[in-house]
């Protein structure tokens, strides 16, 4: 196997944060584009694109039905995401953190 082929694989077998206190939070915060009503939407690119492993629930951020669409259909989340001036992985980090400090 090769390095990197390793290296993905023992991220699939990490465990995963579980939370639907988390979830619930974070799509009670409102849509980080728009403000509108969210939904948490999983970071693709923390569990890799296409590997049928969906990321923890530390690593969403809220989105309206809407954006969550468009972003899925952009093929890119990054790309998209620094479209709107958001740096996807950052928001993500304060949004955990901030409910890991309020569910202390």
């Amino acid at each position: 196997m090769a390095p990197e082929e390793q290296k993905v694989y023992m991220n699939l077998k990490t465990p995963k944060f579980r939370s639907k206190a988390k979830l619930q939070y974070c799509a009670g915060l409102g849509c980080i584009i728009c403000y509108q009503p969210a939904q948490a939407h999983h970071m693709l690119r923390v569990a890799g694109k296409g590997m049928g492993v969906k990321s923890g629930d530390d690593w969403t951020l809220p989105l309206c039905p809407e954006h969550h669409d468009a972003l899925h259909r952009s093929g890119n989340e990054t790309k998209y995401m620094q479209s709107h001036g958001i740096d996807g992985a950052v928001e993500a980090r304060r949004i955990h953190q901030e409910w890991l400090a309020a569910n202390d």
